[in-house]
C-alpha cells in the first residue's frame, strides 16, 4: 500500500489489490478506480520477451541499461522499507551499474 498526502488530499494505491483512491482533505472520495492486475501475467510476458530476444538474437523490449536502473531502484526501495536485501549476482550487478 502506498499513500501520498498533500494539501489537496491523499492518494492511496493498493498495488496488490489494484485500486487507486483519491481522498480530499475532508475525507471525501474524489476518485476510486480498480485496475485488475495479474502479477504472473507480467512475469510470463517479460520471460517470453527475453526468450524471444535470445532465440532470435534481437534486442529485448527493455534495454539492459534500463533493466539495471530499475533493479537499482527496486533494491534501494527494499532497503528504505527495511526489507531484506537481494543477495548474490543480482545485488553485485546492481551495485556495479
Amino acid at each position: 500500500m502506498l499513500e501520498i498526502g498533500g494539501p489537496q488530499g491523499t492518494l492511496v494505491a493498493d498495488l496488490r489489490g489494484g485500486t487507486l483512491t483519491l481522498k480530499g482533505p475532508d475525507g471525501t472520495i474524489r476518485l476510486d478506480e480498480t485496475h485488475p492486475h495479474d502479477p504472473n501475467g507480467e512475469y510470463v510476458s517479460v520471460v517470453s520477451d527475453f526468450l524471444n530476444a535470445v532465440s532470435k538474437r534481437v534486442p529485448p523490449a527493455c534495454p539492459v541499461s534500463d533493466a539495471l536502473e530499475t533493479l537499482k531502484l527496486a533494491c534501494a526501495a527494499r532497503g528504505m522499507a527495511g526489507l531484506p536485501q537481494a543477495s548474490g549476482a543480482a545485488q553485485r550487478q546492481s551495485a556495479s551499474a
